[in-house]
Formats: structure tokens, sequence, C-alpha cells
């Protein structure tokens, strides 16, 4: 039943994608690729192993130094 909501939902936001302007189809493509990957790599169900929490916590610090890189940027200081 999840899978069968995922995929409507995923179908339903590339239709969305397409027909609505200003929306950056490949950022969307890379952030799924991105979420796919690091949910196969780091799968819930199996035991939680120290490598877990090392790309756990370097896929926060990426997060964090995103969101400094982009108000930065957007207050021309960067």
């Amino acid at each position: 039943m999840t899978r069968s909501y995922a995929s409507q939902y995923i179908v339903m936001l590339i239709v969305m994608g397409f027909l609505i302007s200003g929306i950056d189809n490949y950022a969307h493509a890379g952030g799924f690729g991105g979420g796919y990957l690091a949910a196969r790599i780091l799968d819930p169900l199996k035991p939680e192993r120290i490598d877990h929490v090392a790309i756990a916590l370097g896929c926060l610090a990426a997060s964090i130094l995103s969101v400094v890189a982009s108000v930065l940027h957007g207050l021309q200081l960067f």
C-alpha cells in the first residue's frame, strides 16, 4: 500500500513539474536520486552500524553548509 501511494505521488509530482513553469526538474530529479541512494545505503530495516552514523553526520553537515551558502548568496555576501 505504501509503495503504491509513493508511486502515485512521484508520478503526480513529475507531471506537475512539466506543467508548471519555473520548476527546476533537474534539481528535483537529483534530489529524488540522492534520496533513493541514501535510502538504499541507510536501510532503516537493517541494524544501525557506526558507518550509518558517520554518513548521516556527513549529510547533516552538507545540508547545513548548503543552507549557509544559500543565505550568503541571497545576501550578496558570497
